[in-house]
């Protein structure tokens, strides 16, 4: 294994070495301040985007909730918790890291900048401008004045930012800018902490806020790095995103001069409120019943009792050994938790065991299980044979290895695919022009 390893060290060395060869993600010039008060003003739309009624009900609010029964932690709760949401969300993220690197070769899986006319030549002025934007997006911004702590390569922010967007619907990236106003570096935010600011509060309510905890925030002691940073913030024509605590409260507002707010899923429903259902919450149903599912059938192995069924007792019955027997029996069947339990009372003259479960319920349990996973992966837009999962991919006409690739490449096309242009379109459209 250590053979193994100096030779895995060595490749990665010199492969890393080939990508900052000739590319400096520090050459590229910085993007001068245009802003200006004049010109036309932006034009503006007739329809209502946001309900003004529900606005005048949550005017004392600084942000706007999300109207869904799920909260971010509960859907962050179930992406952990549920091993079959867990596996597909890593198996996505996995996949999708596997593009963080510029590309060296034709057929290397990775990412490359080009021209919008594909057909033009390359001078060698142009060359070296493309080498310095993939180094740019390679680590995620410049690498000068960048705390170590801070830095931060394209993988690790794919790996944050996917998982945000399966999980919530949505991405939050923070654009650091230069004293100049150019875009120094990006970083992912929590999504779960992120959320849009309520129009309806004036700018004076919304600084009182975040100065109250700012003091909070900052460097308490002189072993805090942070006490030698220089945060250029810019006027902002108007706060639109806050970021909150585990509690609710506000830490920081930010713009679109600073802030990136994405949603991966959008739907037109009148109650969005300027959010979106993710993956995960439209999943939800399936989810909750294969974790009952699976909880009921792990209960078999702790509670120790194989046959599911009651204790027929005979003799005389008094009122508190009934009353008792029937909260007993009633805590057997109602709740996963309680399966397996069997119900015993002392004190009678017979008993006799009546089983309530045949042979058959174990197979209808199977069917069952495997149909909420089918459900599941189906809404994730993913193949189980992606999971390894080959039991549930069922029959296909094309057998062997042929079809099982063919399974998996159409897979990716309905669920890969269209993360990859997400990430593709955010580039293009949010970081490239701000460089």
């Amino acid at each position: 294994m250590g053979l193994l390893d100096n030779w895995l060290k060595k490749s990665i060395k010199q492969e890393m070495e080939e990508l900052s060869k000739n590319a400096d993600p520090d050459a590229i010039p910085e993007k001068p301040d245009t802003s200006s008060d004049d010109g036309d003003p932006e034009i503006g739309r007739k329809a209502i985007i946001t309900d003004p009624f529900y606005s005048q009900q949550s005017q004392q609010t600084l942000f706007k909730f999300r109207l869904s029964r799920l909260s971010n932690k509960t859907l962050k709760d179930v992406s952990l918790r549920d091993w079959l949401c867990s596996s597909i969300i890593m198996n996505r993220v996995n996949t999708v890291v596997r593009f963080s690197r510029p590309q060296l070769k034709k057929f290397d899986m990775g990412f490359r900048v080009v021209k919008r006319d594909h057909g033009e030549d390359y001078t060698n002025a142009e060359k070296s401008e493309i080498e310095n934007i993939q180094a740019f997006i390679y680590n995620c911004g410049r690498l000068d004045n960048t705390p170590d702590d801070d830095k931060m390569l394209f993988g690790e922010f794919l790996k944050m930012t996917v998982r945000d967007a399966l999980t919530f619907g949505n991405i939050a990236v923070e654009k650091i800018l230069t004293r100049r106003g150019a875009l120094h570096r990006f970083r992912p935010v929590p999504a779960e902490a992120v959320f849009n600011i309520n129009e309806n509060a004036p700018k004076k309510q919304i600084e009182e806020q975040v100065k109250s905890v700012k003091n909070i925030s900052e460097p308490q002691s002189d072993n805090d790095p942070r006490r030698n940073y220089q945060i250029n913030e810019r006027p902002l024509d108007y706060y639109k995103y806050v970021q909150t605590s585990y509690d609710n409260r506000p830490l920081a507002v930010f713009g679109d001069e600073d802030m990136i707010f994405k949603l991966y899923n959008p739907q037109n429903f009148a109650d969005g409120n300027g959010y979106c259902y993710s993956p995960l919450e439209l999943a939800i149903m399936n989810l909750t019943h294969h974790m009952n599912t699976e909880h009921y059938n792990s209960n078999f192995f702790t509670h120790g009792q194989a046959a599911k069924g009651v204790l027929h007792l005979k003799g005389t019955v008094t009122q508190t050994q009934m009353t008792a027997f029937r909260r007993q029996f009633y805590n057997l069947i109602n709740g996963a938790q309680n399966a397996w339990r069997t119900p015993i009372i002392a004190g009678l003259d017979d008993v006799q065991w009546v089983p309530m479960a045949g042979g058959s319920k174990e197979m209808e349990y199977i069917e069952y299980n495997n149909h909420l996973m089918r459900s599941i992966c189906s809404q994730f837009q993913i193949d189980p044979m992606e999971l390894g999962l080959d039991n549930l991919a069922g029959s296909s006409k094309t057998s062997g290895q042929e079809g099982n690739q063919a399974k998996i490449e159409f897979s990716r096309e309905k669920g890969l695919y269209p993360i990859l242009m997400f990430i593709e379109d955010f580039i293009n459209c949010d970081i490239l022009p701000a460089i």
